[in-house]
């Protein structure tokens, strides 16, 4: 999840005791890409030592890596393992807890001028999702090195189960990856349960308005994302606008309808 919140608790208590049953949050939302604005992010790929290659999102997401094959570690828990794919391509696999959760291919176009990714991710529920994405290098190079932005997402549907159980509560699920977390809307850190979440990564929610909820998540006391969820007027759809610390200039959007 890339995923601020209300200073005054008299106004979050007087919001929680609107978001009871029959929130406008509550229902079952299934993502829908059209509606979406995804692209604008970006991050960089700089020399590391000892040959590697240091990926870095701008924030608590950094890690290095190497072209050989070997499994290396994500600051969520997870593995990643590149090898050559080709001229001027690269294969990736991503695995957490020994199991493969996603395999892709990216690939530097004629002019080096951008990134051209294809990812096949493989989920808990057992269903499998394609997406792809294109970057446009801002700076740097050769080859992978470099600041890249998004300027292109193709994204697999999936679904969000939401509800405000009780005052002051709530009920957040993802089926497709089998990840549930509840609890208070105070800010307090929740755990997140699911096959491939991190035992070190937590979320916490506050309430912004009846139709609102700011959150933040963090990987042990790094704040990994922040964002905000919001029902529109009409209550058919729910929009997910997330960002990294810091990058508040690329902030992109997941917009769900209600099913």
């Amino acid at each position: 999840m890339k995923h601020l919140a209300l200073s005054a608790a008299l106004l979050s208590v007087t919001w929680c005791s609107v978001l009871t049953a029959g929130s406008p949050f509550d229902g079952t939302w299934k993502f829908n890409p059209a509606k979406s604005q995804l692209t604008g992010d970006t991050f960089t790929y700089s020399a590391a030592p000892d040959g590697k290659i240091q990926f870095s999102d701008g924030g608590a997401w950094v890690f290095d890596f190497a072209l050989d094959g070997k499994s290396y570690k994500t600051p969520g828990g997870s593995t990643t393992t590149w090898t050559k794919g080709g001229d001027s391509a690269w294969d990736r696999e991503s695995s957490f807890e020994g199991k493969l959760t996603g395999k892709g291919h990216t690939a530097l176009s004629a002019d080096g001028k951008q990134l051209i990714s294809s990812w096949t991710e493989f989920r808990p529920d057992g269903t499998t999702a394609k997406s792809s994405d294109v970057y446009e290098r801002v700076s740097g190079g050769p080859g992978l090195l470099g600041k890249w932005k998004n300027i292109k997402v193709e994204a697999t549907s999936e679904t969000l189960v939401l509800s405000v159980p009780a005052p002051g509560q709530i009920s957040y699920e993802v089926p497709d990856y089998k990840l549930k977390v509840s609890g208070p809307t105070d800010g307090t850190p929740l755990k997140p349960t699911g096959p491939t979440v991190s035992k070190h990564f937590f979320v916490s929610f506050r309430v912004v308005t009846p139709r609102a909820f700011s959150y933040e998540s963090r990987l042990n006391d790094r704040v990994t994302g922040l964002g905000r969820l919001e029902v529109s007027a009409d209550g058919k759809t729910l929009a997910a606008v997330t960002w990294t610390p810091g990058k508040e200039d690329e902030k992109t959007k997941a917009v769900y309808d209600k099913k």
